[in-house]
């Protein structure tokens, strides 16, 4: 890979996941020097999404139990899908000192009780539904449900030029989608 300098390029936005360990630790090498926007998903309303859940998390009371839905067409190969991951850290981060979490994926073989400290995840892969994912925070005695649908896969690419309009007034560094939609 070529190495970018300040000169070359003043700002990367990029959307790509699953790097392996040596992948990651170049691309860190790689942005030195660069302003980087890099996000999991550059929806601007899921990643909204993504602040709400944290804040909600850190608000409610710790016992609260996390569930994490998504719901993607047919052909979707991987579940969960990685915005239900990232989802999923940010209910693990917003759970601050309590971030012992452990992640469970329901599925045929969940045939337990719920544990403590447990995130749970399903997938449902159905006809062209391009993605929904709803975060289940249950109380006792009452639910809050938050929710984000994608109608239409342009709204990536909107977030992309979104993103590279913000990030070309910013200095050099490493941002993510949420630090431009961050929620007061």
């Amino acid at each position: 890979m070529k190495k970018l300098s300040n000169k070359d390029s003043p700002a990367l936005v990029i959307g790509t996941t699953g790097f392996s360990k040596d992948q990651e630790k170049e691309f860190d090498e790689l942005r030195n020097g660069l302003k980087v926007l890099r996000a999991s998903n550059m929806s601007v309303g899921i990643n909204v999404m993504f602040n709400i859940v944290n804040y909600l998390t850190k608000i409610l009371p710790v016992e609260t139990n996390v569930e994490i839905l998504d719901v993607h067409h047919k052909s979707k190969k991987d579940a969960p899908s990685g915005t239900s991951l990232s989802i999923g850290e940010e209910v693990r981060d917003g759970k601050g000192v309590e971030k012992n979490f452990r992640f469970e994926f329901r599925g045929l073989t969940q045939n337990s009780e719920r544990k403590e400290k447990e995130i749970g995840f399903s997938s449902i892969r159905g006809g062209d539904v391009i993605g929904d994912h709803s975060v289940f925070f249950f109380l006792d005695g009452e639910r809050i449900e938050i929710v984000h649908r994608a109608s239409n896969r342009n709204i990536y690419a909107k977030g992309a030029l979104v993103a590279a309009r913000w990030i070309n007034n910013k200095k050099q560094g490493l941002y993510n989608m949420k630090d431009l939609v961050k929620v007061k």
